[in-house]
């Protein structure tokens, strides 16, 4: 089963790099529901299950609205915002985004010029 995940990941990737140019390294914008879940609810760390879905040369990045929203979530959410604080690159985001979501949404724009690939657990 789990070569068939990874078989869809390959595809899609592949889809991605034809249709839109996104292209490995790639910068995974990660978000704080994902990290949060990915954590607690799944017994493989993190990190190791990225490496099998998009490769070993993944950069991780994490907008600074997303780390204030970990920090106001209190202890729940401490293992989250630590992974994020070791691991991924702190991004700035205007001061008009009032949410998580909208500075995720800003910094991918419409067309996405960074090429990031989005990691979130949130349903929109």
């Amino acid at each position: 089963m789990r070569v068939l995940r990874a078989k869809a990941a390959r595809k899609a990737l592949a889809y991605y790099k034809v249709a839109h140019g996104v292209v490995a390294p790639y910068t995974l914008l990660v978000d704080g529901t994902f990290v949060h879940h990915a954590l607690v609810t799944v017994k493989t760390p993190l990190a190791a299950r990225v490496e099998k879905l998009l490769g070993r040369d993944v950069r991780y990045a994490v907008p600074g609205a997303v780390l204030d929203e970990l920090r106001a979530l209190g202890d729940k959410c401490a293992d989250a915002l630590a992974f994020c604080q070791r691991r991924c690159a702190i991004l700035s985001t205007p001061k008009g985004c009032a949410t998580a979501a909208d500075a995720v949404l800003h910094l991918v724009g419409d067309a996405n010029a960074k090429k990031y690939v989005v990691a979130t657990h949130d349903p929109a």
